[in-house]
């Protein structure tokens, strides 16, 4: 019986591999729409902003900076878990 293909090599699958892969499908594994996390990260600066006492007027621009990286980072971790559990 002749060979006529190879079997793909198996790759070993790091959480690193599916943190990265997690970036780029997480809108596939956790359904959530460009809206929902505009309204996560707006919470979550407006929460920041209120922490530090807007009062003083702040910087809304560094609060929303900071809530963005903590969203995106916190929706990244949640797909990365989605991908270990199955």
């Amino acid at each position: 019986m002749e060979k006529t293909g190879t079997l793909p090599q198996k790759r070993r699958v790091t959480r690193k591999t599916i943190v990265e892969n997690s970036a780029q499908e997480s809108h596939k594994k956790i359904a959530i729409s460009h809206d929902e996390r505009h309204r996560m990260i707006a919470e979550a600066a407006y929460f920041r902003a209120q922490k530090r006492g807007s009062s003083d007027g702040g910087d809304h621009v560094a609060d929303w900076l900071a809530a963005e990286a903590e969203i995106d980072s916190a929706l990244t971790e949640m797909a990365a878990n989605l991908a270990l559990a199955e």
